[in-house]
Formats: structure tokens, C-alpha cells, sequence
């Protein structure tokens, strides 16, 4: 009886063995969670009609074992975006979209960068674009101050007998497009001033209408910019480099291709696709990538920005142009 009792209780110790080997389930609200931004990559993802999506979830399901909140899901998720092969999708933490705090020594955070302008040899109007980051806490704000600093910034400049403008996005890493836009709009000429192309669908234009700049299918309003500018149309130079990346290559196409503009400097990051925000459950972002881009010339960008001049010094490149184009 007692080796009957040892045999068992071997097999019990065994047991437990096992079942402490094997991968922990994850809660029934981390899977949720996982699913939830899998659906939403799948429906919207440019590249998920040609995915192997039995292996992709079959992957991020696995990763998640032991998942309990939709914290722990987040690296599958970017994993999964990750497997569609491009590199302008992706997670913000649901940490990052809250408002900045002061910290332990109660020093509050940094404000966010604004544009800045300055007269060049007092006939050049330049304007530095900075990114602009609207998906945390006070962002549509942000936006607003953003827009309207790059407004006052042309508008005093305005005021001085310039004849030409640089538009520098050397620092412009991206953001929100929309509030860059809006702030240069009497520099960008007739509309359109570019295009989102998704496939299977007519190419929707970046237009002017109701004092904004934004993506409207259909016809093309021919309406006047939001506030004017007496030296809107001199010439302009787009400075670009690898810094350029997401909407600062945007506000870069932009301006291509209108009366009297050429880009100087290096070729941009390749953040050339268009993507949009999906919130989670928790705060956090998901921002999947959904469509190309195409300028009002009709060229499709892919990867880079290529500057009509490339240059060491973009700014000296850029007024030795304008210079030329002002005689």
C-alpha cells in the first residue's frame, strides 16, 4: 500500500509539473482588446488584403499568454503592424496621450514647439515648421495655437517689401498636417494641393473651403484662402531633409507644384503614406497607415522626397534661387 501511495503521489508531483509549464491564459479582456485592434488593422491596414493572416493572429494570440490588462497586449499589437511591412503604422501607449506633468521638483513640462519666422537680408521671408502633436490631452488646442502663430508669423512678415519665402521643414518630423496647412495657406496656390489615394477609390483632394484646409471627395471649390497675404505668390523654396518626415513631407508636396517653388536640401525620411487614429478602450492610439500619396502634378510618391537642388546648405542654396527669380 505504501509504494501504491508513492506511485501516486509521483504522478500527482508530475501533474503539477505540467500544468506549471504550460502557457497562462490571458484574461477575456486582453484577448478583447487584442482582437478589437486586429479587426481594425485588418479593415483598414493599405496592406492587409495581401497578408497571411492565419499566421499573423495565430502570433500575436500566442504572444499575449499570460495578458491580463490591454497594457500587456500592446508589443502583439505592434507586432502585427509590424508584419504588414511598412513603417507609418503604429501604437501610442495609452499613457502617452495624456496631458504632461509637472515633475517630483514641480517643474512643469516643456510647451510644445511653435513655428518661428525671421527676416532674411529683409526681402526673404522664412518660416520654420516644427512637428505638431495633437493626439495627447489638449492637443485640438495645440493645434489651434500652432495654426495661429504660422498665421502671424506670415502676416507680419508680410508687412516688410519681400520678395520670396522659404518654407523650412527640416525640423518638421510630423503630426497633425492639417493645422500646417492651414497656417501656410496663402503660400500653396490653387487648390488641390495633393491627394489621398486608397486603392479601388477616386483620389480625394486636399482642398480650401469655409476658411480650412482639408480631404474632400468630388469637385474642387475655387475658394480664396483664409486670410491674404500681398506677397503670397513670390517665389517660394521648400527646404527638406531627413528629419522631414510624416506631415512635414506632406506640407512638403503641398507646395509642390505650385507658381515658382523648388525644394533644396536632402531627401526626406519616406514617411510618404497617410494614416489615421483609432482609439482603443483604454486611451491608448492606433494610427494604421491607409493610403499613398499623390501632389497636384500627378506624381505618386513612394519612400522619399528628392529636392529639385540638393544641397549642404539649403537656406544660402535657397536664397541664391530667390535671388535670381526676384532680378
Amino acid at each position: 500500500m505504501r509504494l501504491r501511495w508513492f506511485v501516486l503521489t509521483a504522478l500527482a508531483i508530475s501533474t503539477v509539473a505540467l500544468a506549471a509549464d504550460a502557457p497562462v491564459p490571458p484574461s477575456p479582456e486582453a484577448v478583447a482588446y487584442l482582437d478589437r485592434a486586429i479587426a481594425l488593422i485588418r479593415a483598414h491596414h493599405r496592406n492587409a488584403p495581401g497578408a497571411d493572416w492565419p499566421r499573423i493572429i495565430a502570433r500575436a494570440h500566442n504572444a499575449i499568454a499570460g495578458a491580463n490588462a490591454p497594457a500587456d497586449t500592446y508589443p502583439a499589437i505592434s507586432g502585427v503592424l509590424g508584419a504588414l511591412g511598412e513603417r507609418h503604422s503604429f501604437l501610442v501607449d495609452a499613457s502617452a496621450t495624456r496631458a504632461p506633468q509637472p515633475d517630483a521638483n514641480g517643474t512643469a513640462p516643456p510647451t510644445p514647439p511653435m513655428p518661428r519666422w525671421a527676416l532674411a537680408a529683409k526681402r526673404y521671408g522664412i518660416v520654420r515648421l516644427p512637428e505638431l502633436n495633437t493626439m495627447i490631452a489638449g492637443g485640438e488646442a495645440t493645434g489651434r495655437a500652432y495654426q495661429a502663430a504660422l498665421r502671424s508669423g506670415l502676416e507680419q512678415m508680410d508687412k516688410a517689401p519681400l520678395c520670396g519665402w522659404i518654407v523650412d521643414l527640416r525640423q518638421d518630423g510630423g503630426g497633425n498636417m492639417w493645422p500646417m496647412l492651414a497656417g501656410l495657406d496663402p503660400l500653396l496656390g490653387k487648390a488641390p494641393f495633393g491627394f489621398f489615394v486608397m486603392r479601388g477609390q477616386e483620389p480625394t483632394p486636399w482642398i480650401r473651403a469655409n476658411g480650412f484646409v482639408y480631404p474632400a471627395p468630388g469637385a474642387v471649390p475655387t475658394a480664396a484662402p483664409a486670410f491674404a497675404l500681398a506677397h503670397g505668390p513670390a517665389p517660394l523654396a521648400v527646404l527638406i531633409g531627413p528629419r522631414t518626415a510624416s506631415s512635414g513631407e506632406m506640407s512638403a508636396i503641398a507646395l509642390i507644384g505650385r507658381a515658382r517653388v523648388r525644394t533644396f536640401g536632402a531627401p526626406s525620411a519616406g514617411f510618404t503614406t497617410a494614416n489615421k487614429v483609432y482609439p482603443l478602450s483604454d486611451g491608448a492610439m492606433l494610427v494604421i497607415t491607409e493610403t499613398t500619396i499623390r501632389d497636384r502634378t500627378g506624381r505618386d510618391y513612394v519612400g522619399p522626397i528628392r529636392p529639385d537642388e540638393a544641397a549642404d546648405d539649403a537656406e544660402q542654396a535657397a536664397e541664391h534661387w530667390l535671388a535670381g527669380q526676384c532680378a
